[in-house]
């Protein structure tokens, strides 16, 4: 089985354009299975140096983008049976 992965990042503006995922998707027609991985370690260490935020509250705003980033994902590739 062949697999192909695309790491996003919470805060990048290229990830929040529907028609930037599409093509992404579309990209992956030779593989079986498109797997998508919301990963942001230094955007938490960002906001902990520039925003003077600890570490838990760092992370609570990056998780809480995160799911909002994941529920975009979700719809934008519902119609695609191979993406996970």
């Amino acid at each position: 089985m062949k697999k192909a992965f695309m790491g996003i990042s919470v805060r990048n503006p290229f990830y929040s354009k529907k028609e930037n995922i599409l093509k992404a998707v579309n990209l992956t027609e030779n593989f079986d299975e498109f797997l998508i991985f919301i990963v942001d370690y230094p955007y938490r260490l960002s906001l902990q140096a520039f925003n003077n935020l600890s570490e838990k509250e760092a992370e609570k705003i990056v998780l809480q983008e995160g799911s909002e980033l994941k529920k975009f994902l979700v719809n934008t590739t519902k119609e695609f049976e191979k993406v996970r």
